[in-house]
Order: structure tokens, then C-alpha cells, then sequence
């Protein structure tokens, strides 16, 4: 059979559907043909995954698209009990956390504007004891890439002890919110925060773009090529793992530290008391407040330089140990190839 026979075939079984519905849905599944085709599949092999004609159309459930025709969101409910835990598990939909102003948990998120992403999405909640589970689902996880990302919206009481937010693709963003420990996951997805007070913060990343504004905990971030930006940070320690994305860092941590392959930073850090760098070409700059501060700066570099103020440090394939004042804050340079500039 070929992509056109199936196609005819699906078209006849969906005469029941409106005329609208009907044109919408096929351009999603020639679309889903066209994606299979241009990764190298072949048109037996799309026609194989999606199996059987019948079989396929019974497992769209067409009657969801009455009801989701009489209402704009697929989903929205309220938690009046005491929720101290949120954990959510939001595949490809972006997720939005603020603050709840009733000390209540909201939940809604916008329908899909494609019907495929209509009959193939849904939001699930769970509560065990005062913990919320939040999963996106999808029913058909053959057509998850012609699924527009979903808005999934939470209004969440302040002062929760554990929030964990776990997306694939879709972006991730909090604003004003307190929360004792943060947890959050995405392999592409950017993710957003703003104006969070917590205890610990834990990011872990593929390709994410990561940014923080006037977050106050220790961060820790493991990512592998996404960018970070972190502004206005209040809290002892901050610890960084990414590959390649670039860093820029403002904030009061004590303790930090990073570990980078080709990434290049920005770092403003004067209340340091022990600062960890470890990079093979990444060329960091370092605002650390040498001209009131002692430090002592150990340097080891294939073919790396280190410049603090207008002195320079070019010695390859050295190890190097520079005390400034009484030498109290403790800086570790490491790289082959990456210069450091420290003032």
C-alpha cells in the first residue's frame, strides 16, 4: 500500500467528522508522512507504525472533539486541600508556576489549536496525601511531533517544600514563588525564573537555555549545551556543569563552582571564598573584588594566559600560585587552552 492508498482509505473512514475537522485532520497526517519521509523512513514503514485504518481511527477517540468544541481549555480544576509537594511531569507542554493569591492549586491548560494535538493530549492529577502529581499524556505518542506544545498553567500555594517540574520540549517558567527545594528537568526546553526564594535549586538540562533573576538558594545546574545567565543571586553556593554553553554570573555566592569544555564566562562574584573553574577552551572573566580582598589563585594551563589586573601570568604547561593580600579566598584556575581574566 502507498501513502495515497492509506490516505484515501483514512479519508473515507472520517466522512462522519465535520468538514473542517476532517480537512484539518488530514493535512496533520500527510504532514506526519512528510516528517517520516524527510528522516529517512519509508512510506511502509510510516504506514506500518501507524497500523491498520480502523484500528487507527477507533484509537483517536473522535468524541473528544464535541466536547473540547464547547470549551477553550481541555482542562482546569481547583485544590482546596493542603498541598505541600507538586511534582509535574509536563512532556512537550510549556509550564507556567506563579504564586496562588488564595493559597489554593489551580490548574488549566489551553487546548491545542491542531485536532491531532486535540485527540492526542491530556492532563492527568493525582493526590497522594499532600502531594499533587500533574502528567501530561498523550495517546499517541506516534504523532508527539505534530503536536503543538499546550500552555499547562499552575497557581500554586507559596511556602510548598518540594516543587519538581520535568518537561522534553516545552519551556519551563516560574515567577514570584517560594519553595524549600527546587527540581527541575529538560532536555530542550528553556527555562525561566524569576523572583524565587528557596533553599536549593537543581537544574538539570541538555539543550536548555537557563535563566535566573533575583533567585535567592544555592543553585546547582547540569546542562550540556544551553546558555546561562544568573542575575541578582543570593545564596552561599552556586556549582556549574554544562559543555558548551556560555555562563554570566552576578550574585553573593561563597562557594562556587565550574566545569565547562568550550564555553565562555562572566563572573561577578565578590563575596567569594573558594571559587572552582575547570575548562579546556572557555575564556572567563572574573570581577572579584581583588583591590579590597586577599586571595590566593592557583593557575594550571597548557597554553591558557591569566591576567589579573595589569599583571599577566602566560607560563604554558605550569602550575602557578598567586597570593594576594593575606591570601584568605581560595581561586583555582584550570584549563588547556582557555585564558582567565580576573580583576
Amino acid at each position: 500500500m502507498t501513502q495515497k492508498d492509506y490516505l484515501k482509505q483514512l479519508e473515507e473512514a472520517l466522512d462522519a467528522l465535520d468538514p473542517q475537522d476532517k480537512d484539518e485532520l488530514m493535512a496533520d497526517f500527510k504532514e506526519h508522512f512528510d516528517i517520516g519521509l524527510s528522516e529517512g523512513k519509508s512510506e511502509k514503514d510510516i504506514i506500518d507504525s501507524l497500523g491498520p485504518v480502523d484500528d487507527l481511527v477507533q484509537s483517536l477517540d473522535l468524541k473528544r472533539l464535541e466536547t473540547q468544541r464547547q470549551d477553550t481549555h481541555d482542562f482546569r480544576k481547583t485544590f482546596n486541600t493542603k498541598i505541600e509537594r507538586v511534582i509535574i511531569d509536563g512532556v512537550h507542554a510549556n509550564v507556567t508556576i506563579i504564586a496562588s493569591q488564595d493559597d489554593q492549586t489551580h490548574i488549566d491548560y489551553e487546548v491545542s489549536k491542531r485536532i491531532l494535538g486535540k485527540l492526542s493530549t491530556d492532563v492527568t492529577t493525582r493526590q497522594e496525601g499532600n502531594t499533587l502529581l500533574v502528567a501530561v499524556t498523550n495517546a499517541n505518542r506516534l504523532f508527539w511531533h505534530n503536536v503543538d506544545p499546550i500552555d499547562l498553567n499552575l497557581l500554586l500555594p507559596k511556602n510548598l517544600i518540594e516543587l519538581v517540574c520535568k518537561t522534553a520540549s516545552g519551556d519551563i517558567r516560574i515567577d514570584d514563588f517560594v519553595v524549600e527545594h527546587l527540581d527541575i528537568h529538560s532536555m530542550s526546553g528553556d527555562i525561566g525564573v524569576d523572583d524565587l526564594k528557596a533553599k536549593a535549586i537543581k537544574v538539570v538540562g541538555v539543550s536548555s537555555d537557563i535563566d535566573f533573576t533575583k533567585v535567592t538558594g544555592d543553585i546547582q545546574i547540569k546542562t550540556v549545551s544551553g546558555d546561562i545567565n544568573i542575575f541578582e543571586h543570593v545564596g552561599d553556593a552556586c556549582n556549574i556543569e554544562t559543555v558548551s554553553g556560555d555562563i554570566e554570573y552576578d550574585g553573593t555566592a561563597k562557594q562556587m563552582r565550574v566545569n565547562t569544555t568550550s564555553g565562555d564566562g562572566s563572573l561577578k562574584a565578590s563575596d567569594i571564598e573558594a571559587l572552582n573553574i575547570n575548562t579546556v577552551s572557555g575564556d572567563y572573566e572574573l570581577e572579584l573584588d581583588i583591590a579590597n580582598k586577599g586571595f590566593s589563585i592557583a593557575f594550571i594551563s597548557n597554553s591558557g594566559s591569566l591576567s589579573i589586573g595589569d599583571a599577566e601570568y602566560d607560563t604554558p604547561r605550569h602550575n602557578q600560585t598567586i597570593t594576594i593580600g593575606d591570601g584568605t579566598s581560595k581561586v583555582n584556575l584550570k584549563s588547556i587552552s582557555g585564558d582567565f581574566e580576573i580583576e
